[in-house]
């Protein structure tokens, strides 16, 4: 569903699509429509509260990064 037009800055839309393609693929939009989510729900929450998803969202992903280390 389009709702409507809104112009980016080319440095953000090539950040989107570059996460994709390092990623392995996927669609661009979605993810940027998936972090504009995210910050939505977050407004209001405390720095620590922010600093803490965030913090274990990037252990989840190190730790991902760590174990296909192992497996080489």
């Amino acid at each position: 569903m389009t709702a409507g037009w809104i112009r980016l800055d080319k440095d953000v839309l090539e950040w989107f699509k570059e996460k994709v393609d390092a990623a392995g693929g996927g669609n661009y939009q979605t993810m940027m429509n998936d972090a504009l989510r995210q910050f939505i729900r977050s407004e209001g929450q405390s720095v620590e509260t922010s600093l803490r998803r965030v913090v274990r969202e990037e252990l989840a992903a190190y730790g991902k990064g760590a174990r296909r280390a192992k497996k080489r």
